[in-house]
């Protein structure tokens, strides 16, 4: 396990592996996991497009996510949506504490142990226009320290989402412009881009509130990832599925959510094929501004 954890960590500080680890990008919120990450199109998450901020209600956030190989951490966020310039803010940290420190030698006890923690924080911002068409972007601080090792960078990210029939949505994305720092060394990060439909149907009636069903394809390193997603909407509770799949990876995540007034809450889980890695959960708690 001790070996695995390091697979991860190295995987948050320095993101040039593979695709298998790639797909592993979970997201630190309940309705992104319970999504599997999809939803590019959908107007449901600031994370997966900048673009969707123009459909998204003021609210304070709080999640509560344990992620690959026992690390865990929180995110906080803070959505203002009460004019033209819509903006969103938010804090988000993994970090783990008793990775066993070893020297060459084989021995039944570490010589002590030691911490990694990675940081980040967001900014997405709207782009308001005449066109007809969502704009936004994502300005992406972030800080890791495993050991005596730091690693620092930025990122940019782009989107776009324009509604293209009466139920249907097109999004489009490009992220990760951006450099990675190491001391005196520096590294582009490798840009992503992703599309994404999502077709939406909203009703009003007592029993069925509506659905989203929804479509992605990420372009990875040359590499893609499909990802399907849907939300079914009851009176107070919504059901949520989602599965990423690539030539060498899948997974499979669910979710509930619970919404009374101003409050909701999202339970999300994502399950993949490789079980020693552990299975990402997040809690998510979310306050609505009026």
């Amino acid at each position: 396990m001790v070996f695995i954890r390091y697979i991860v960590i190295l995987f948050l500080m320095k993101p040039v592996f593979g695709i298998g680890l790639k797909a592993l990008e979970v997201p630190q919120t309940g309705l992104l996991i319970s999504l599997s990450g999809a939803g590019i199109g959908s107007g449901l998450a600031v994370e997966l497009n900048p673009a969707n901020i123009e459909h998204k209600q003021s609210c304070i956030s709080f999640s509560n996510n344990k992620w690959l190989g026992d690390l865990s951490g929180s995110k906080i966020s803070y959505l203002q949506s009460r004019n033209k310039f819509k903006h969103y803010f938010s804090f988000e940290f993994l970090s783990i504490d008793d990775i066993e420190l070893r020297n060459d030698q084989p021995s039944d006890n570490p010589l002590g142990y030691v911490e990694s923690n990675w940081v980040a924080f967001d900014y997405v911002g709207n782009i308001p226009n005449n066109l007809d068409i969502d704009l936004g972007y994502k300005i992406k601080l972030n800080y890791s320290k495993l050991y005596t090792s730091r690693y620092y960078g930025y990122s940019f990210d782009f989107g776009i989402k324009k509604n293209i029939l009466n139920n249907l949505d097109l999004g489009f994305v490009i992220k990760n412009f951006g450099v990675e720092y190491n001391g005196s060394e520096s590294e582009n990060i490798q840009p992503t881009a992703g599309i994404g439909i999502s077709y939406s149907l909203n009703l009003d009636k007592n029993y069925f509130k509506g659905f989203n069903f929804l479509f992605d394809v990420l372009d990875v390193d040359s590499q893609q990832i499909l990802r399907l997603g849907a939300k079914i909407n009851f009176p107070y509770v919504g059901i949520h599925i989602g599965s990423s799949f690539s030539e060498n990876y899948r997974d499979i995540a669910y979710g509930l959510s619970f919404k009374y007034d101003n409050f909701e809450l999202i339970i999300g889980n994502l399950n993949h094929e490789n079980s020693i890695l552990g299975s990402p959960v997040s809690l998510e708690f979310s306050y609505f501004l009026k």
